[in-house]
């Protein structure tokens, strides 16, 4: 008989098993211990009052003594004795989520797992709304299809792309559409016949200064503005802004750890760039958060982000993929992107 037992413990509480079992490669970069210790449950100064109905929820199998799976959680209290339970990062918009757990772990430890959680959970709350969503590690999946077999449940699907770029610059260009080859010569060409400057700055695992962090938000806050049909309203910018700036997930990207920004710069002018996490073992950034300024469209701003970064990443920074995350974008494929699909999962308990 094994020697098992369940524990509800905080996330400081976990902290050396937390690190020890993310090493090993099976989870999020945004649900490394040290990229959750700077979240709030909320992240949005807009949700400071909503907060109060969050609760942190870790459950964590201890067998031997060891721990062996943690199912990082968040708890929001509803109406009527309900609650909504959600991995922990959902509600930031992290693009990839999962457990964390040992090699040897099997789907009877999960159940278990759950069995107690639920148990738990009825002694405060009458109905349980989960949803476990942006879902790729196959193990998990799995133990969730089996855990729910012959249960009512909604399944989804959300599309996200990555490119691939192992073999380096010139294999990747080489393999694009001949239409997206021109334009990036056609690009390069204005860039010299213009004789305009270009620096492409990488930062890997490295804070970047308040005075970038500001100009990067300020330049995501006007794309958002022009996407938005909003630049007829200019006085809305400086609000867009300051959630931007102040947003808990973004400010968590700008780490020491596992953290990833490129940035471009055309006579000096900040034009585009990209930000996000590094996964531990698997040479692969994932970028959630990035813009480009349409004033430089002559230039191509987004796709001299993209072409720079990829030079960098494949000659100095040693990552095979650039993952471009959630969404399915044209922009995305024509630059050589690969599909790849998340799992979401709705049930009730």
């Amino acid at each position: 008989m094994e020697n098992r037992e369940i524990k509800f413990l905080s996330l400081e509480e976990l902290k050396n098993d937390w690190e020890e079992l993310e090493l090993l490669g099976n989870t999020s970069p945004y649900q490394y211990y040290r990229f959750l210790n700077s979240l709030p449950l909320s992240t949005s100064p807009r949700d400071i009052f909503k907060s109060i109905n969050y609760d942190e929820f870790n459950v964590a199998l201890y067998k031997e003594g060891k721990c062996q799976i943690i199912i990082p959680l968040v708890i929001e209290k509803v109406k009527h004795s309900s609650c909504k339970i959600r991995l922990r990062g959902y509600d930031f918009g992290a693009g990839l989520l999962g457990i964390l757990y040992r090699e040897g772990a099997v789907y009877r430890d999960f159940k278990y797992c759950m069995d107690e959680l639920l148990g738990e959970l009825k002694k405060k709350y009458r109905n349980c709304y989960f949803k476990f969503g942006r879902l790729q590690d196959n193990v998990f999946i799995e133990w969730l299809d089996l855990y729910l077999l012959g249960k009512e449940y909604a399944k989804y699907k959300q599309k996200c792309v990555a490119i691939n770029v192992k073999h380096g610059y010139k294999i990747w260009y080489e393999s694009l559409r001949k239409a997206m080859r021109q334009n990036i010569r056609t690009m390069y060409n204005r860039i010299h016949a213009d004789s305009v400057s270009v620096e492409c700055k990488v930062y890997v695992n490295e804070v970047i200064d308040t005075k970038i962090y500001d100009e990067l938000q300020m330049l995501y806050s006007k794309r958002i503005m022009e996407k938005n049909h909003l630049i007829k309203f200019p006085w809305v910018q400086p609000i867009v802004y300051f959630f931007k700036k102040h947003n808990g997930f973004v400010k968590a990207l700008n780490s020491p750890y596992n953290s990833f920004h490129s940035l471009i710069r055309i006579n000096g002018f900040l034009v585009a760039f990209m930000s996000g996490v590094i996964v531990n073992n698997q040479k692969r950034t994932i970028i959630p958060h990035l813009a480009y300024n349409t004033d430089f469209k002559r230039y191509s701003p987004g796709v001299l982000l993209v072409c720079e970064t990829i030079k960098y990443i494949t000659r100095d920074g040693g990552f095979n993929i650039l993952d471009l995350s959630c969404g399915a974008e044209d922009y995305k494929y024509s630059l050589g992107g690969e599909e790849y699909v998340l799992e979401e999962y709705c049930f009730c308990g």
